[in-house]
């Protein structure tokens, strides 16, 4: 099942990963035609990754895509 988002919806969260950073190598973290997983963390564990990020030291995991490893 697939949505497409229009500006009536509204996704309810935030992420201590900044999305967009003109001053990275790469601006624009995700990549076209790539899957975002969101998932639930405590805030100590986003105060956490929010200073790793902050430091330029966290590292976002990334995972091919089920379609491209066959």
């Amino acid at each position: 099942m697939s949505k497409i988002y229009t500006a009536a919806d509204q996704l309810i969260g935030r992420t201590p990963v900044k999305m967009y950073d003109p001053n990275r190598e790469t601006p624009i973290l995700p990549e076209a035609g790539q899957y975002i997983k969101f998932y639930a963390i405590d805030k100590a564990e986003y105060d956490r990754i929010a200073a790793l990020e902050e430091q330029g030291g966290y590292e976002v995991k990334r995972h091919p895509r089920e379609e491209a490893a066959k």
